[in-house]
């Protein structure tokens, strides 16, 4: 286990207790290997995250069981939450620190309804962030990246459609930057975390949780 980090051990949600969130644990779906929370600065109403339990850059240095842990959750948000919705997927792979638009160095992959999609290769392209070729995400394709010590982004709209490219700069945070280009709004996580709008985004993405209360409940009781 690492020191200082908010999602690992004690540190675990430390910083929803620093801006002064209610309650005192925001898991609201885990299994052996990942958790679901709400991100504490939601970009929009239901922006959750998918956390990794065992402290790693990012999905790509888990192992195979970290993977299906993950599609599995996002097959869950998909089902229990969103329903018919629109979500975008996305994760900065930060195979090393502070890469790929990262700026958080432990595995999370965040996932956010949108009203329209926002197309990502067509931003990039125009902006010439990556020359890079797409490929479809699978364990083998984000495994190989960690391995070969290259970071990457991920990014879908569905968890059978998910795209991974190597990234090795973006600008940090980058896709809360890419968002707030059609949803304004201040993307910069740290300054926004702090504010009562944020806050009561927040309060309103854990009352969409309740069906994943549910539902880990009914597990807990039937284990």
């Amino acid at each position: 286990m690492c020191c200082n980090c908010f999602f690992c051990g004690d540190g675990r949600f430390s910083v929803n207790k620093k801006i002064g969130l209610n309650g005192t644990n925001w898991t609201v779906y885990e299994d052996e290997n990942v958790f679901i929370t709400p991100d504490i600065s939601p970009v929009l109403k239901g922006h959750f995250l998918i956390v990794s339990k065992e402290h790693i850059n990012s999905f790509g240095n888990g192992s195979r069981e970290v993977f299906l842990s993950l599609q599995k959750a996002m097959e869950i948000l998909v089902e229990k939450v969103y329903c018919q919705e629109q979500v975008l997927f996305f994760e900065h792979g930060a195979v090393i620190s502070h890469t790929a638009g990262g700026c958080i160095d432990h595995a999370h992959l965040h996932a956010i309804p949108l009203e329209k999609s926002i197309d990502v290769d067509a931003y990039i392209d125009k902006h010439k962030l990556l020359d890079t070729p797409k490929l479809k995400m699978t364990y083998k394709t984000m495994h190989g990246f960690a391995k070969e010590r290259k970071s990457y982004i991920a990014y879908g709209y569905s968890k059978n459609d998910i795209w991974i490219r190597n990234a090795d700069w973006l600008p940090t945070q980058f896709f809360r930057l890419l968002i707030s280009n059609y949803y304004p709004g201040e993307y910069n996580w740290r300054i926004a975390c702090k504010s009562e709008y944020s806050k009561e985004l927040f309060r309103e993405t854990m009352e969409l949780a309740a069906p994943l209360l549910i539902y880990r409940k009914e597990r807990e009781d039937n284990a």
